[in-house]
């Protein structure tokens, strides 16, 4: 879940429409009190390939306006991102 949420958010470029190709296809797998942290978890790995996707408008922008390269962006946000996916694991582990 967490692999394909992001990939797909990473190849979109944007989060809604991967939300929408992907919350349909993962709600069947989890029903009842399940559905609610499963979609959490595939929400924040949505944005998670959406923060680090080229077609992310204000990444563009942020690299074209400070001149700095695409790695170079991405190896600043690795802490953050790395932040993100931590609170992520630790919510499903609470949540289950």
């Amino acid at each position: 879940m967490v692999i394909l949420g992001s990939v797909v958010a990473y190849i979109v470029g944007t989060h809604m429409p991967a939300a929408a190709i992907l919350a349909p296809f993962f709600a069947t797998y989890f029903s009842g009190g399940l559905l609610v942290p499963y979609t959490a978890l595939l929400f924040l790995s949505i944005m998670l390939g959406y923060l680090l996707s080229p077609l992310h408008l204000c990444l563009v922008l942020t690299t074209q306006y400070f001149g700095v390269g695409y790695s170079e962006t991405v190896k600043r946000m690795f802490l953050p991102l790395l932040a993100m996916f931590i609170a992520m694991i630790v919510q499903l582990a609470f949540f289950l």
